[in-house]
């Protein structure tokens, strides 16, 4: 079997008809037969193509045929393939489809976030195709990616941990359903974006035959597929990798999953040419379609575009008319389509028609099948056990494979990544987008540049700020837009020292053990802090800004649903910085929810973060209100709290006369046995006129925290414990 690029003259379906009766005609192909059709009749449709018309009666049904069809279908209707090809394939499709199956099982389950984009009934074309590529060959995917890994071979487990968010997936848990990728199995990944993974696969084939021809590597003839669907052929991209394929006569095999559906939108409605394969030839390529529904003929086309692709001779493009058997995605209630289109598709699932013709073409038997199902169940029964048991990415990941040098990014000593720009002797580091130079300023007149900066400035906040050298003024704000504005007052304005700004960090390494020792003040050393708020009259030491930052500070909250407990506002908060206490308010004497709270962060920075992300934010359909639980007074370097709270749940536990060397994680490892422990804060006393250390534990539930009493004049650490029922509120003013 081969084919070559032919051009065909069909007339246009009538798609755009206006008249009244026009989708109940079936649409029909007419070709011009006096005129030769040389060299290759694959060139075209492979079956009669049965399509649903959804234009004004969306559900009309049309037909079209092709005359081109019979020939290849009397050349597959005889198609063999060896016993093990079959069992093969067999085993492929039945992973995909029953993996797919549990996922939809565990996402209901809470144990997949996000959109999940599920493979069921397209799997004769992932297998069709992949199960031919050697290890060294190339696949590029989609959001709809979780079967075309397994074909390629990347184990259940690293999928399915990838799907569940652990370190243990194939991304390391950071890729999750639509951005699956293995380096090991030359799987270059899923793309969320239709078409952006179209450039990726072009560039893929460039390489391999730069490597072949340029470089003489006589092992390059590796083979690229593209996977992508009906939606994406009328992207620009897709029509610009087409062009710059055939003009290299790069080895990729462009392989269109035309499902018929665009999420909503039908792709006789979306396309002036519903016949996606005659774009091939409009850039000297062949063009084929194909039944992908039936992994045989799949295969057979795809054995003839891959090894056209390996001598040399060019991409192909393929069109698979196949069908997806679920929604869009598991978010999709699925009810735009017809039901009879759905389930004609249904009584054509590739699966079944496999094993059909297996068994009746006694290449297997129904035991061997049978055996086959229950090997799957047993591999995704593990690999689900795997992924649940497998540890979460360690925060730290997020630092890597961000930047090609490392340097400069890290963890803040709020907890919160940050960019650490690069500042020469004359440059103020601070997030703003200028070079802001004062020229006339008792006239107000500001001239702004843009400056080069090094590499690694370039993400994030890169941008410095100074003034000029005969000007002792500070920018006032009235001078900024309102966004510039509120930008300034979230992160302070710069100092007016033109000596480099670096109060946070300067590596990496040492901005984690500051964070650490910045959790340690704020976990052991509370006795009546201050906060700090940056203006713009102060100019402080950097040592002191960051002992200062270092304080804690409380917000009250309110406007909260009544259902709204510690635990939720504790989530809620801590993406923000180290939370040091929750409480929600409470009626003394029915013990409801008041609405209202307060929640006291490791640093006023932390503070601020969250005051601006989220007050006005909608929670539980009420408009939440998030402020700072005093009046912050901008002028002062620094304004205290009215309280600081340690614990987080009304099932408070005392815990006296402990050694001063003792940990919260130490006192949490002691009392874990009792349950869960919502809150665990050490604390020295010195206003007693000695030192004393202390602690509040507090419980998700009383029944927990009187069971915890029980470990009252137990030794430990070398002293008895006093463990009794916490008080109300702990205030230092």
């Amino acid at each position: 079997m081969s084919f070559t690029a032919t051009k065909f003259a069909p007339s246009p379906l009538p798609l755009n008809s206006t008249t009244p009766r026009s989708n109940d005609k079936p649409l029909s192909f007419s070709f011009d037969h006096s005129k030769p059709n040389p060299s290759s009749s694959f060139l075209g449709s492979t079956r009669k193509l049965l399509r649903f018309n959804a234009l004004a009666k969306p559900h009309a049904r049309a037909r079209a045929s092709s005359p081109v069809a019979a020939v290849l279908l009397q050349q597959t209707s005889n198609l063999l393939v060896t016993k093990e090809e079959g069992l093969e394939l067999y085993e492929d499709m039945i992973l995909g489809r029953f993996f797919e199956d549990k996922c939809a099982e565990m996402y209901y389950r809470g144990k997949m976030f996000g959109f999940v984009h599920l493979y069921n009934g397209q799997e004769a074309v992932s297998t069709g195709f992949i199960k031919l590529l050697k290890k060294e060959d190339y696949v590029v995917s989609t959001y709809r990616d979780h079967v075309h890994a397994l074909s390629k071979g990347v184990p259940s487990r690293a999928v399915m941990s990838e799907l569940f968010g652990k370190a243990t997936g194939c991304c390391r848990g950071q890729g999750g359903s639509m951005h699956m990728f293995s380096k090991e199995h030359n799987m270059l990944g899923g793309f969320a974006f239709i078409g952006e993974g179209i450039p990726v696969a072009t560039g893929a084939a460039f390489s391999s035959k730069y490597r072949r021809e340029v470089l003489n590597q006589a092992d390059a003839d590796q083979v690229t597929l593209a996977f992508f669907g009906d939606g994406t052929c009328n992207n620009g991209q897709f029509f610009e990798c087409l062009n710059m394929a055939a003009l290299w006569k790069l080895p990729i095999v462009f392989v269109v999953e035309n499902n018929l559906w665009a999420i909503g939108m039908s792709h006789l409605r979306a396309t002036s040419d519903p016949q996606i394969w005659k774009k091939g030839p409009a850039f000297g390529m062949p063009g084929i379609h194909v039944d992908g529904m039936d992994v045989l003929k799949v295969r057979e086309v795809a054995k003839e575009a891959i090894e056209r692709a390996r001598r040399g001779e060019g991409p192909t493009l393929v069109e698979c008319e196949t069908y997806r058997f679920r929604g869009h995605s598991l978010a999709d209630p699925d009810e735009l389509r017809d039901p009879a289109e759905k389930e004609h598709y249904a009584g054509r699932d590739p699966i079944t028609a496999l094993k059909q013709y297996l068994i009746e073409n006694n290449l297997a038997s129904e035991q061997e099948l049978k055996a086959i199902e229950n090997k799957i169940d047993e591999v995704l029964d593990d690999a689900v056990e795997f992924a649940d048991k497998s540890p979460l990415p360690p925060r730290s990941q997020l630092l890597e494979n961000v930047f090609a040098d490392p340097k400069g990014f890290g963890i803040g000593p709020d907890g919160r990544y940050r960019c650490f720009t690069y500042s020469g002797p004359s440059l103020i580091c601070h997030p703003l987008h200028y070079l802001l130079h004062f020229s006339s300023f008792p006239f107000g007149r500001i001239e702004a540049k843009q400056t080069k900066m090094p590499p690694a400035s370039y993400s994030l906040f890169h941008t410095f700020v100074t003034t000029s050298s005969h000007s002792s003024s500070v920018l006032p704000l009235k001078l900024f837009k309102p966004q510039l504005k509120r930008f300034i007052l979230h992160f302070g304005l710069p100092r007016r020292s033109r000596t480099p700004l670096e109060p946070f960090f300067s590596s990496p390494s040492s901005s984690i053990s500051q964070l650490k020792k910045t959790r340690d003040v704020v976990e052991e050393r509370i006795y009546g802090e201050e906060s700090v708020y940056p203006h713009k009259g102060d100019a402080f030491s950097d040592q002191e800004h960051n002992e200062k930052l270092e304080k804690a500070c409380e917000v009250y909250v309110c406007n909260l649903p009544r259902n709204c407990d510690a635990a939720y506002l504790l989530d809620m908060f801590r993406p923000y910085g180290t939370i040091l206490s929750v409480q929600v308010c409470r009626n003394d004497e029915t013990n409801e929810s008041k609405g209202c709270g307060y929640v006291t962060l490791g640093s006023i920075y932390s503070a601020r973060n969250a005051v601006s992300a989220l007050d006005g934010s909608d929670v539980g359909g009420r408009e939440m209100r998030v402020r700072f639980s005093i009046e912050m007074d901008f002028k002062r370097r620094g304004s205290s709290t009215k309280r600081i709270l340690y614990y987080e749940s009304s099932h408070k536990l005392y815990v006296g006369n402990l050694a001063k060397t003792i940990r919260p994680e130490q006192l949490r490892d002691l009392f874990s046995r009792f349950g869960n422990i919502v809150g665990a804060r050490v604390l020295l006393d010195f206003k007693q006129g000695k030192s004393r250390a202390y602690a509040f534990l507090s419980f998700q539930s009383e029944a927990e925290r009187d069971a915890a009493m029980s470990l009252n004049g137990t030794e430990f650490y070398g002293r008895t414990l006093i463990v009794k029922e916490g008080v109300e509120r702990t205030t230092f003013n």
